[in-house]
């Protein structure tokens, strides 16, 4: 049985199930080896306004920007 996979850039209204993605994955594989207070700093940088951020950067510095209109 073959699976299909799509790979596509996420869209700036999915930052913040991205956002949730990231944070419990971070939660859940990290937990037994950092403390909670280093996790919630590590979470900061994956936060909604931060995936927004890092969309926008990738795709303004993305060689095929220039052609977009």
């Amino acid at each position: 049985m073959a699976l299909e996979l799509t790979v596509r850039r996420a869209s700036d209204d999915e930052a913040d199930a991205v956002s949730r993605v990231i944070v419990a994955a971070l939660r859940e594989t990290n937990a037994r080896d950092y403390a909670p207070d280093i996790i919630a700093r590590v979470e900061q940088s994956f936060s909604p306004s931060a995936m927004l951020q890092f969309f926008r950067k990738r795709q303004s510095s993305s060689p095929s920007s220039a052609t977009r209109s």
